[in-house]
This record gives C-alpha cells, sequence and structure tokens, in this order.
C-alpha cells in the first residue's frame, strides 16, 4: 500500500523560482473521495498506482519546472504561492485545482485499457491544474475587459481563457509543440471538449498576447 510520495524538481524549486510542486497518494483521502462518488475503490488500480509513482514522478521532474518557468516567463509575474501538493485519486473525480487533485484513472492499464493516455500528459494535467491557481490569483475581482467581452461564454470556457494563451506561449516557447498538440488530443476525449475547444477557438481568434497583457497589467 502507498502511504505518500513527496517529489520536488530536478532543477529545484529555489533555483528556478516556481512553486515546489508535491505529488501525494493518501488511500484515506482516496477512500473519502471513493465515498463521495459512491463507487468502491478498485485495489488492482491503487496497487498499478503504487508501481507507476517513479514514471509519473519522472513524467513530472522532466517537463513540468520548465513548463512553469515558461508560463511565469510569458505573463512577467512571479507565482503567489510557493508550494502546491497533488493528491492522485483513482476514485474516478475530476482532476481540479482547489484543491488540487489529480485523476490518475486514464494513466492506469486497469482503468484506461486501450485508452491508457501517456504518462507524459499526466505531468501536462499537473501543469494545467497548477496553471488554474496561478491565473486565479492575478485576475481582478471585478474581472478583464476579454472576460467582460466574452461573458456570454459557460464558465468553463472563460475560466480557461487566460490558462490557455499561457500554454499556447509556453509549450511554443519550450519546444513542445507536438505536446500542445497532445493535450488538445487529450481534452478532445473528455466530457467538456466542446467547451475547451470553445475557449481555444476564441484565445486563436483574440491572439494569446491580449489574454497575457491582461494578466500582467493586473493590479
Amino acid at each position: 500500500m502507498i502511504f505518500a510520495l513527496l517529489f520536488a524538481t530536478q532543477l529545484g524549486a529555489e533555483a528556478i523560482d516556481v512553486p515546489l510542486v508535491k505529488v501525494m497518494y493518501s488511500p484515506q483521502f482516496d477512500e473519502v473521495c471513493a465515498g463521495r462518488v459512491e463507487s468502491p475503490l478498485d485495489p488492482d488500480a491503487v496497487a498499478e498506482l503504487d508501481g507507476l509513482m517513479p514514471e509519473l514522478e519522472a513524467a513530472w521532474r522532466d517537463n513540468g519546472p520548465t513548463l512553469l518557468v515558461a508560463a511565469r516567463d510569458a505573463v512577467g509575474r512571479p507565482f503567489r504561492f510557493q508550494e502546491a501538493t497533488a493528491r492522485l485519486l483513482t476514485c474516478g473525480a475530476a482532476s481540479r485545482s482547489r484543491p488540487l487533485v489529480i485523476n490518475v484513472r486514464p494513466y492506469l492499464q486497469t482503468t484506461g485499457g486501450r485508452r491508457r493516455a501517456a504518462l507524459r500528459q499526466f505531468a501536462r494535467t499537473v501543469f494545467h491544474e497548477v496553471l488554474h491557481r496561478y491565473v486565479a490569483d492575478l485576475i481582478p475581482d471585478h474581472g478583464t475587459p476579454l472576460l467582460r467581452k466574452y461573458g456570454a461564454e459557460p464558465e468553463e470556457v472563460r475560466d480557461h481563457l487566460h490558462l490557455f494563451a499561457i500554454e499556447e506561449v509556453a509549450y511554443r516557447t519550450t519546444g513542445r509543440e507536438r505536446d500542445l498538440a497532445d493535450v488538445k488530443a487529450f481534452e478532445s476525449r473528455l466530457v467538456n471538449a466542446r467547451l475547451f475547444a470553445r475557449g481555444r477557438a476564441i484565445v486563436g481568434a483574440e491572439g494569446a498576447e491580449a489574454f497575457l497583457a491582461e494578466l500582467r497589467d493586473a493590479p
């Protein structure tokens, strides 16, 4: 049984001045989640996750810190938090930013089967959810001109506009255009695929820089 695995980054959080991301699996936390979604934990999935932890660690170490640095540089604003703990879940609950939880079912053979996602996507998902908090800390309470312009769009669309703009630049400046294409392919299989596609289309129409400028100029 896994109790906890914490891993930092290969570069060191202090050296690159971005949040130290800690990844943890807690059976107790997963069991609470399973109770809330009214579905018992799959012991085979938990066991597979136990063996997969070193590979998940490597996936984040090799990709996450570089992307966080690229995000900070694209916006030109520091992160307002120094640490983040991502709790891994096999219970089936969706990944989210607050609390920071990551659904690992897509990455397990037990639960993903033939459609199992590449472990590299795990790092992209953690990056995505950490970005939600970064953006939320910068957006003023009264919103921004572009958020007001697209005020009629569903909340799920508006919540991703500035984030998608950061992703577009971060993946491009780090030479990971293929990763971004894979991210979009992964999104196309999710429940909110249509909303994600709409958000990316808006960012494409306005240009990523327009959204980055709003974050850069936020009070």
